[in-house]
C-alpha cells in the first residue's frame, strides 16, 4: 500500500505543480484586443494583457519591445542614409551634366532635373596651342573645356581654382580667381 500512495503522490505531483503556478486569465481584457482591426494595436492589447500575467512575462515583453525599437531606429537610420546618398548622386550628376550641351550630340547624355549655375573645380592640366595661345583646360573632375575666345592666358599654376559660370546665350565662362580674368569656353569632355 505505501508503494501504491507513492505512485499516486509521484503521477498528482507535477499536476499540482502546474495548477498551483497557473494563474487565471480574466478573458474579458483578451476579448477586447481580438476585437481590434489594426494588426498593430491589437498585438500591442495583447502585450498589455500578457505583461500582466508575471513578471517573466513583464520582462519578454519589454525584450521585445527593445529589440523592436532597436530594429526601427536600425531601418530609420538605413533609410537616413539611402536619402543622403541619393541626393549626394543627384549633385554629383547635377556636377557631371554642367556644360553638357554644349558636347556633340552623339557623346551629350541627357541633362538631370535642375541645373547649376557655377561649380568649382582644380585644374589639373593646362594645354596650350602654340599657334593660338588658346588654352585646354582639363579639371580635376574629369572634365576638359577650351577656350573659345580672347587673348593668350596668362601663365597658371596646376592645383589653381577655376570657377565655371553660366554665360549668356548659352555660353560658359571659366574664371580664375587668383588671376581675376574670365575666358569663354566650351565643354570638349
Amino acid at each position: 500500500m505505501r508503494f501504491a500512495i507513492m505512485t499516486v503522490m509521484l503521477l498528482a505531483g507535477p499536476l499540482m505543480v502546474v495548477q498551483a503556478s497557473a494563474q487565471t486569465i480574466d478573458s474579458a481584457p483578451l476579448l477586447a484586443c481580438v476585437a481590434k482591426v489594426e494588426a498593430a494595436e491589437r498585438l500591442a492589447c495583447y502585450d498589455r494583457v500578457v505583461a500582466g500575467v508575471s513578471a517573466e512575462a513583464r520582462a519578454a515583453v519589454a525584450r521585445r519591445e527593445a529589440e523592436a525599437a532597436k530594429v526601427k531606429a536600425l531601418a530609420e537610420a538605413a533609410a537616413a542614409k539611402a536619402a543622403a546618398e541619393r541626393t549626394a548622386a543627384l549633385e554629383a550628376e547635377k556636377k557631371a551634366a554642367f556644360g553638357r550641351e554644349t558636347l556633340p550630340a552623339a557623346i551629350r547624355p541627357d541633362n538631370p532635373e535642375g541645373k547649376l549655375e557655377n561649380l568649382t573645380a582644380k585644374l589639373q592640366e593646362l594645354l596650350v596651342n602654340s599657334t593660338t595661345g588658346r588654352a585646354v583646360f582639363v579639371l580635376d573632375n574629369g572634365m576638359m573645356w577650351r577656350q573659345t575666345e580672347g587673348l593668350e592666358f596668362p601663365p597658371v599654376r596646376v592645383g589653381s581654382e577655376v570657377r565655371l559660370s553660366r554665360g549668356m546665350m548659352g555660353s560658359y565662362l571659366l574664371t580664375i580667381p587668383k588671376v581675376g580674368r574670365s575666358v569663354k569656353v566650351v565643354r570638349l569632355r
